[in-house]
């Protein structure tokens, strides 16, 4: 195995390792109760695994430091218009994210409700931007637009990964949640999927940007906003709550 693929192999062994760790330390946090871990992880750690062995470069993945500052300035542009999704979202469909915000079986939620403040709000954005934006970023992005867009061009690869991605919002929510509510859930993971996938493709399909935008749209600073618009109530940021994105 040439020294590419076995970096790629043990970064893969590494994501994995990480996981499990993660799951330990959130099961003694939440005190046994159920934790739901995003299946991006494992998928995530595949895909790491199958690129970096077969192909010696995680490229096709999306994973390029050709424009990166660029890349991280689009990323970090795209946090507005996802912002605006929120509050809109919510202005039609009353209490979408108060409701996405009390989901103490995510991680976030645990995180947020097992550590004091403010170091479970540290811990929480430390999360969001080094595992879970990373993970759905490298799926729904790099893994599935990037191949989708070989055999149906981009606007087609776009909307299917977005409508995936919403699934994957609002078919959980649709389980635990009334319909209303799971619907605008939906449209949130929708289009959220449009905006960083159009990031993704007008950056040469670079990871980066809406690793970048997602992190943020999944961070205490989304909160504050969203507390500072009135789209959630005052004592948010005191509460141990979960936050808006799984």
């Amino acid at each position: 195995m040439p020294p590419p693929a076995r970096h790629h192999a043990a970064l893969s062994v590494l994501l994995i390792a990480v996981g499990v760790a993660l799951f330990l330390l959130l099961k003694r946090l939440g005190g046994g109760e159920r934790i739901t871990i995003p299946a991006a992880f494992p998928i995530m750690a595949v895909a790491v695994l199958y690129y970096g062995v077969r192909e010696g470069s995680l490229r096709p993945l999306g994973f390029t430091a050709d424009h990166l500052l660029r890349d991280a300035a689009v990323g970090a542009l795209t946090f507005v218009p996802m912002m605006l999704t929120f509050i809109l979202l919510d202005a039609a469909f009353s209490g979408l994210l108060a409701r996405a915000m009390d989901r103490p079986e995510t991680v976030s939620g645990t995180l947020l409700r097992g550590l004091p403040a403010p170091w479970n709000w540290v811990a929480q954005a430390a999360y969001a931007f080094a595992l879970l934006a990373p993970a759905e970023e490298v799926v729904f992005r790099g893994l599935i637009q990037g191949r989708l867009q070989e055999s149906v061009g981009p606007v087609a690869a776009i909307l299917i990964q977005s409508t995936i991605f919403g699934l994957a919002h609002g078919v959980p929510a649709a389980l635990a949640w009334d319909r209303t509510l799971s619907i605008g859930y939906f449209l949130l993971g929708f289009s959220g999927g449009v905006i960083l996938g159009s990031a993704f493709y007008l950056t040469g399909n670079s990871i980066v940007a809406p690793w970048i935008g997602h992190a943020l749209a999944d961070s205490p600073l989304a909160v504050l906003i969203l507390v500072a618009t009135g789209r959630l109530p005052q004592d948010t940021l005191h509460a141990t709550v979960g936050t808006a994105w799984p």
